[in-house]
Parts: structure tokens; C-alpha cells; sequence
């Protein structure tokens, strides 16, 4: 879980054996959490470990572990809202690590993981 510097935006990870893995993202309006944008589901992604958003919370990153390899290294994946929806920057970063779950963690203006 992970809130915005103000508070307004908060990043939820769900999931578990079975379910896929997926985040979603809430927003504060008069008092009541609404979605922001859709539920993001995280391809490749054997277990979720965290989630971290920017100071805007416009820009989120998501660590676990991936299963497109028989390694199963750590990744970090960053998504971008644009256009009421999130959007996945670039291929994501892979850890070097067997099984090692990273947390997340993002600079103020989501340019730095």
C-alpha cells in the first residue's frame, strides 16, 4: 500500500495463488475513495511485494517476483497515468537474484526507482 505526499492518491496491491496479481489505485473525492483509472494487472508477476507512488501519485512502481524465467528474479514494474488510464513505462527493471522480493520505492517526481 502506498499514498500520495498529500494523501489524495492511494495504490493498493491484491492477489495471491490463482487470482493473478493486480493494483489498484484510488483517489480522494469529497470524502470517497473512486477508482483512478482501471485495475492494473501485473503480467509475469508470481507474487506481489510493493507498491510505492509519487508525490502526485501519478507515476507508480510495483516490486515481486516474475515468472517468465526459471530464475524467477525480482522485478520492478513503472506505470504512468495518462489519459485516465495507466500506462506501463518501459519493460520494467529485472533483478539479478533468485526468489529476492524488492520493495519499491520512488523519488518525489517518479523519475527515479
Amino acid at each position: 500500500m502506498s499514498l500520495s505526499e498529500d494523501g489524495g492518491v492511494l495504490a493498493v496491491g491484491v492477489g495471491g495463488p490463482g487470482n493473478g496479481e493486480l493494483v489498484r489505485v484510488y483517489m480522494l473525492d469529497a470524502g470517497i475513495w473512486i477508482p483512478k483509472g482501471g485495475k492494473i494487472n501485473i503480467r509475469g508477476m508470481l507474487f506481489l511485494g510493493s507498491v510505492s507512488l509519487s508525490a502526485f501519485g501519478s507515476v507508480l512502481a510495483v516490486a515481486g517476483t516474475a515468472t517468465n524465467s526459471d530464475e524467477n528474479p525480482a522485478v520492478v514494474r513503472i506505470f504512468e497515468f495518462k489519459s485516465g488510464d495507466w500506462v506501463e513505462r518501459g519493460e520494467g527493471v529485472i533483478g539479478e537474484l533468485e526468489g529476492t522480493v524488492y520493495q519499491a520505492a520512488l523519488s518525489a517526481d517518479g523519475r527515479i526507482v
